[in-house]
């Protein structure tokens, strides 16, 4: 390979790297969204950075730092859930379509069986969707665990869990 081909190849390269898009580049994992109510009725939410011993350490979007606790501190907390609506339609449309290939198998002859199927489809398939699409989208948003007068068990798998959702255990690499 001459000089020629080597510098395109390069350059090639070089502008590759420069403009490839972001969405294709490997992004950090984020942890979980937390909203704890500490003991004394103060509400703190922000993303789970780690886990250390018993003390979660968060980052709260308002102010912009770091925030330590004690799971002593908690009475509770809540754990956003991930509200995916395209999968409720998906659900829905599946089940929506149910009633179509059961009306197919209505009619007398191929035409009646498909005109029950089609009038079916038209209101069973729109509504199915619309429906798992409420049904997922409409859930709570946080799953609430209760964080005292827990047994040590119990405190173990709950500290066990949340490292599990935390942004440093999320990104580090399989298999560590």
């Amino acid at each position: 390979m001459g000089w020629k081909s080597r510098n395109i190849t390069a350059v090639a390269v070089a502008l590759s790297m420069l403009l490839m898009p972001a969405a294709l580049a490997a992004k950090e994992k984020r942890g979980a969204r937390l909203r704890i109510e500490k003991t004394d009725g103060t509400l703190v939410e922000g993303e789970l950075l780690k886990v250390s011993g018993e003390t979660l350490v968060l980052f709260n979007d308002q102010s912009q730092q770091g925030i330590q606790m004690g799971l002593s501190e908690v009475r509770s907390l809540g754990v956003r859930r991930k509200r995916n609506v395209l999968v409720g339609m998906g659900i829905g449309l599946s089940a929506g379509l149910i009633g179509p290939l059961l009306g197919g198998m209505m009619g007398k002859d191929r035409w009646e069986s498909e005109m029950t199927s089609f009038f079916i489809g038209i209101i069973s398939v729109p509504l199915g969707m619309l429906v798992g699409g409420l049904a997922s989208g409409l859930r709570k948003p946080y799953r609430t665990l209760a964080a005292r007068g827990i047994q040590e068990k119990e405190r173990e798998e709950l500290l066990a869990e949340l490292e599990g959702l935390s942004r440093e255990e999320r990104n580090k690499p399989d298999g560590q």
